[in-house]
């Protein structure tokens, strides 16, 4: 506890706009298993108003409200955990429902991250190593869905964490500037981000990012729980396009096939070019 007989002549004292009017001090600590968590103060207009005997009663009041916070402080802990442990359970239970709808798995990937953090703006970018480029496959802003767009795998923040393999947190304007982010979208800008890998192993296949209007809208319990939710999504994500892989590799063995069934009953060149154009436009 600290008692201020005369806060205007006190050293110790910060004088804020209307503070000329405090006179007699105290303040005591709010103390938890041996941790200070707050303060509380109380101020009068009389000088000597308060002695070591009113300390050691607010202080024993200030002991039961530190405890009282504090387990209110735990409680609420508890509840987000249950929620983000509910959430994460439910991606995972989605991703398995929706392995063979690429687009499901993103809708449902957003809906995960939208209920463990803001998300004005949500992408998912997926890394095409054959053209060199990164494939946005999904940027939604608010609720508007923004088509299909490839980007130069140099450039751009998706491209400096594909290339890292490390999450990073956009704090505010002067991050998303210094970052070099590409911007897109509305003239009402994001000003803050994190943005998460997607690894298979040890390959990075694309990122997620979520990204909010208001700044400082990120710190590090969201990045963990982006990456937890990437964990989900690349599994998710890599199982549909093996999926897609496989079935495209289905109907060109089932075109094969057909092609030549055909073309062993062709007598001429003319039935054979017909049939190769055929199988082409289908």
């Amino acid at each position: 506890p600290l008692i201020m007989d005369d806060a205007q002549t006190d050293q110790a004292f910060e004088k804020w706009g209307g503070s000329e009017l405090i006179r007699g001090w105290l303040g005591v600590p709010m103390i938890v298993q041996d941790k200070v968590i707050g303060f509380i103060n109380l101020n009068s207009h009389r000088t000597n108003a308060f002695t070591g005997q009113d300390a050691t009663i607010i202080q024993t009041f200030a002991n039961s409200a530190a405890i009282a916070l504090g387990n209110a402080r735990l409680y609420r802990g508890a509840l987000r955990a249950a929620e983000r442990r509910a959430v994460l359970h439910q991606i995972s239970q989605d991703v398995v429902r929706f392995a063979q709808d690429s687009e499901q798995i993103y809708t449902a990937i957003h809906e995960a991250a939208s209920k463990l953090m803001p998300c004005d703006v949500f992408t998912i970018a997926l890394k095409n190593i054959a053209k060199d480029m990164n494939d946005f496959v999904y940027r939604v802003e608010k609720e508007y869905r923004y088509p299909f767009e490839s980007m130069d795998a140099n450039v751009g923040l998706t491209s400096k964490v594909i290339r890292s393999g490390k999450s990073i947190i956009l704090r505010d304007t002067a991050d998303i500037e210094k970052q070099g982010a590409l911007r897109f979208g509305t003239p009402t800008h994001v000003r803050s981000a994190v943005m998460v890998p997607l690894r298979v192993g040890e390959r990075i296949i694309g990122t997620i990012s979520a990204q909010s209007y208001e700044p400082h809208a990120y710190g590090d319990e969201e990045q963990a729980l982006l990456e937890m939710l990437s964990t989900h999504a690349t599994t998710a994500i890599e199982n549909a396009r093996l999926y897609d892989e496989a079935q495209n590799r289905i109907k060109e063995m089932e075109t094969i096939n057909r092609l030549s069934s055909s073309l062993r009953t062709m007598n001429s060149q003319a039935d054979m070019l017909d049939i190769f154009l055929d199988e082409t436009l289908s």
